[in-house]
């Protein structure tokens, strides 16, 4: 599992266990981690410099 994916459920898990419903964003969000891994990264970050 990488570290993005790890972030990710750590931080979906902890949305949920404040009460909200996160099914939706979730998935988009583990959308974007797949497709950051696909890429090899282990960051997320912008091109501004």
């Amino acid at each position: 599992m990488s570290r993005l994916r790890t972030a990710l459920e750590r931080y979906v898990g902890m949305r949920q266990g404040l009460g909200y419903k996160y099914h939706g964003p979730a998935r988009r969000l583990s959308d974007f981690v797949t497709f950051m891994e696909a890429r090899g990264a282990e960051t997320i970050t912008t091109g501004w410099q």
